[in-house]
């Protein structure tokens, strides 16, 4: 998926690329924090850290995905300037979409969430 996406997202890398699939949580984590990446994923575990640590890194939650990849990539796509917003604002540390239903084309609600 990250290169259908790297015009949107120059420099995006996905998680094969480094060797850190099969990676623990925590390892991602802190490779993302070095090298200023932004996490997308649909595991709770990133918000989890993201709501415990701060950013960075900064993380963008599809709360209950249960889609294939592509459709991922049309989200990402359909929703880059606001993605593109929440990483430039430092004031902002996790973005989640919550998905409620089967199909991307009902609307999700999401919500970028502010440091205190």
């Amino acid at each position: 998926m990250n290169s259908a996406l790297s015009e949107l997202y120059p420099g995006s890398a996905h998680l094969a690329e480094f060797d850190l699939l099969e990676r623990p949580d925590r390892e991602i984590w802190d490779f993302a924090q070095t090298g200023g990446f932004v996490i997308v994923t649909a595991d709770a575990y990133f918000y989890e850290l993201a709501a415990a640590l701060g950013p960075p890194p900064k993380v963008i939650w599809l709360r209950r995905w249960t889609h294939p990849t592509r459709d991922a990539e049309f989200v990402l796509r359909r929703d880059a300037i606001r993605i593109t917003d929440f990483a430039a604002d430092p004031a902002l540390m996790f973005y989640c979409w919550t998905f409620s239903k089967p199909a991307y084309s009902s609307a999700p609600s999401h919500k970028p969430i502010r440091r205190d």
